[in-house]
């Protein structure tokens, strides 16, 4: 579940899309909503096991910029480039890398990518959060990526360069 200042970061990077955005998970639709509302590009939103479709299409069935997808998202192809990535998938580890592996390829240089449920410390030390989140992200910066901001659960790490071959 994101909060409200969360969303309203989503909102802001949706917004500053010029060319496309790609959402990995998308359970209730909640995020969708945020970025289709926000942006004005194409949008791509993919869920191994979306719940509420019937009511997420309904309400986005005017909105011809946005495709949902129904797979798993280490292996569904984009084809084009997009310029903001928002990962709300699996919260293991190994699915956050083989995300990235994925769809960083494709994510331009300059580009943001926004992880959910990233660790985070409220003023009384109670933690937020998912670990292997933090730890996918944190071995992606600072060779990869940057992280620009974050806000509660929600970090934005803007690309820098490619990932290395693993092959």
């Amino acid at each position: 579940m994101m909060m409200p200042a969360e969303g309203e970061l989503l909102a802001k990077y949706s917004s500053q899309a010029k060319i496309g955005i790609v959402e990995i998970g998308r359970k209730y639709g909640g995020s969708t909503l945020i970025i289709a509302s926000h942006s004005s590009v194409p949008v791509t939103s993919i869920d191994w096991n979306p719940l509420e479709v019937e009511k997420i299409q309904q309400i986005l069935k005017e909105n011809t910029r946005v495709t949902l997808l129904k797979g798993d998202s280490r292996k569904v192809k984009i084809d084009s480039e997009f310029d903001v990535l928002f990962v709300d998938g699996m919260h293991k580890s190994s699915f956050i890398k083989a995300d990235l592996n994925n769809h960083w390829p494709n994510l331009t240089i300059g580009g943001y990518a926004l992880f959910h449920d990233m660790l985070f410390y409220d003023y009384t030390g109670k933690k937020y959060g998912i670990s292997s989140v933090n730890d996918a992200v944190k071995e992606l910066i600072p060779v990869y990526g940057e992280i620009v901001e974050q806000v509660g659960t929600l970090a934005v790490v803007r690309k820098v360069c490619e990932l290395e071959d693993e092959s």
